[in-house]
């Protein structure tokens, strides 16, 4: 494996192991597989399928929006407080 190739996969490797919290079986499930298949090692596409890992599985986020009007408002007291402010 190249140099550059090693490095994505570390950090893919990495990445996995931190945002799926399992960072000693993965590790451990590497060296494993690298000992048994002649230092090859597993695909991160494989160890995606292997641990259930699925990429596309996305958070559903549900935000309200406010009343964008409220902008306004906030724009006409800063205004007029500035017009009073001048005053004095």
């Amino acid at each position: 494996m190249k140099a550059r190739e090693a490095c994505k996969y570390m950090v893919g490797l990495l990445s996995l192991a931190s945002q799926h919290d399992c960072e000693e079986i993965l590790g451990l499930y590497v060296l494993e597989y690298c000992t048994q298949e002649s230092v090859m090692f597993p695909t991160l596409e494989k160890l995606r399928r292997r641990f259930g890992f699925n990429q596309t599985e996305k958070p559903v986020i549900e935000v309200k929006q406010h009343n964008l009007q409220k902008y306004d408002e906030l724009m006409k007291r800063e205004i007029h407080f500035l017009t009073e402010a001048s005053y004095v």
